[in-house]
């Protein structure tokens, strides 16, 4: 549940529109965590989320989803975590993608801004995931692994996937011929989720395992409740006028993000949609 704030003139025409995020009233961020699911288990994501794996899947040669960080591979075993989607049709979701990454165009954002978008929206679902395989999987690895009398299998080797994202050349670590709960697709997740974030594979494996591990439960969540806030941020400053323009007045209203008339018919801004994608 968001505010909206709209402006309007002397005369009372709308001369401003602007999105007001309220976290405290949006059931969509809740889903993004697994913690949260368990409780609505059948509760689908929100849709953008959807709408870039399945279009990561079905079309991996689109030169944006190309640079988003994840392959085909990668995005059909994340999708054994989540609720299955309404809609199944893959071209439809393609489809929808390429709407979304219109809409980021027609608000200003830059291919490499929209990559960047794209490769944390890829961050947060193999957060969740991370999330879910230290909280269960890993536990139940460890038990099964002290009720073995093998002896240690040799470690397994450390392969290199050479991939583009956001213009750079990145290596991603694989286990070669070992299963672990830390994997995905075959690739070490952590790893993994480092690339995508940006930052060092080594703090990020000592947050993930190590005894702040706690601070990594949630992440998916704060990292989609951050991107949601900036991003209809970035919306309403394109939906904003002038400063010369007069505001007589303003109203609120408050309604779940997608259900309001949509601002560019408001204001005829052509190519603006508002994101029911978000929620």
């Amino acid at each position: 549940m968001d505010l909206f704030q709209v402006e309007l003139d002397s005369e009372g025409d709308v001369v401003g529109f602007s999105f007001l995020p309220n976290s405290s009233f949006e059931p969509s961020q809740d889903i993004i965590s697994w913690q949260m699911r368990q409780a609505v288990s059948s509760v689908p994501l929100p849709n953008i989320f959807y709408h870039l794996m399945y279009g990561i899947h079905y079309n991996p040669s689109d030169p944006l989803l190309k640079n988003a960080g994840l392959h085909p591979v990668d995005v059909k075993t994340l999708m054994h975590y989540f609720p299955a989607p309404f809609l199944l049709y893959e071209d439809v979701h393609y489809e929808k993608c390429q709407q979304i990454l219109a809409d980021l165009s027609a608000i200003g954002l830059s291919d490499k801004e929209k990559a960047e978008f794209l490769s944390l929206l890829c961050a947060i679902l193999v957060a969740d995931v991370v999330s879910y395989k230290i909280q269960n999987e890993l536990p139940a690895e460890a038990e099964e692994v002290e009720k073995e009398e093998e002896a240690p299998v040799p470690a397994a080797p450390r392969v290199r996937r050479i991939t583009k994202q956001s213009g750079q050349t990145l290596e991603r670590t694989l286990m070669v011929g070992k299963k672990s709960a830390m994997n995905l697709a075959g690739l070490d997740i952590i790893n993994l989720l480092a690339s995508l974030l940006g930052v060092d594979e080594t703090v990020m494996r000592d947050i993930c395992l190590g005894t702040d591990a706690w601070q990594v439960r949630y992440l998916a969540l704060k990292l989609f409740v951050r991107v949601r806030w900036w991003l209809l941020g970035i919306i309403s400053q394109s939906l904003r006028l002038s400063k010369k323009t007069d505001v007589h007045k303003d109203c609120y209203i408050a309604t779940p993000t997608g259900l309001l008339p949509q601002p560019s018919k408001l204001l005829g801004l052509g190519g603006v949609s508002e994101p029911p994608w978000l929620s």
